[in-house]
């Protein structure tokens, strides 16, 4: 969770939402979620960089 917290800091958005907690969990290798979404097929780089697009188009927005 701190994670979470400081990734919302840096871009001086308020509280962490969701989409920073899932961001933390898959940029950890050894995360359960990292192990799951791997066995679905889904690579975490992709979900990473998805989360990235999503909160940049976001937030340059405003």
């Amino acid at each position: 969770m701190v994670h979470t917290t400081e990734r919302a800091a840096t871009r001086g958005t308020g509280p962490a939402r969701g989409i920073d907690l899932l961001a933390c969990l898959v940029a950890d290798p050894q995360a359960r979620a990292v192990e799951v979404l791997g066995r679905a097929g889904i690579a975490t780089e992709v979900v990473v960089a998805r989360v990235e697009e999503r909160v940049a188009r976001r937030w340059s927005s405003r």
